[in-house]
């Protein structure tokens, strides 16, 4: 990854930015220096350098919101969609997953824990029932 961000002489972070000069009716590089964008920008710069930056994926927040609620996950071998409950996400160094509670028996003595990775959100795990039959039906076909 390229930096956008760089240390002037005074260890103050910076970065290159283009304006609208009307002297020279054009644009030129400039430089901002020390503002709280150079800052910010630098800070995550670093932490994605140190491998210390999570990036969400973009429909995090619609599955954090779902926790305590039904998804359904598409069993492509059996062709059929399953109902769980979404019991909680975790995060490791390495990835993000979801973890839920597979009832199909609807025996309590027979609950077992399934982790899914968040990428499994959209594909083969879904937020309505809606979507896990469109998908169950582009299977068939």
């Amino acid at each position: 990854m390229n930096r956008l961000t760089f240390y002037d002489e005074f260890n103050n972070p910076c970065y290159r930015t283009k304006q609208y000069s009307p002297l020279y009716e054009q644009m030129i590089d400039t430089v901002v220096s020390n503002s709280d964008v150079a800052r910010k920008l630098a800070h995550y710069e670093e932490l994605a350098e140190q491998s210390r930056l999570i990036i969400l994926p973009p429909d995090y927040l619609q599955i954090y919101e779902k926790i305590g609620d039904c998804v359904y996950e598409l069993i492509t071998d059996e062709c059929e969609v399953t109902e769980s409950l979404l019991i909680n996400i975790e995060m490791s160094e390495t990835n993000i997953q979801a973890i839920l509670i597979d009832n199909e028996d609807g025996n309590d003595s027979c609950v077992r824990p399934l982790t899914v990775s968040l990428d499994c959100f959209g594909k083969t795990v879904f937020l309505t029932r809606e979507e896990s039959e469109q998908a169950l039906q582009a299977v068939q076909e």
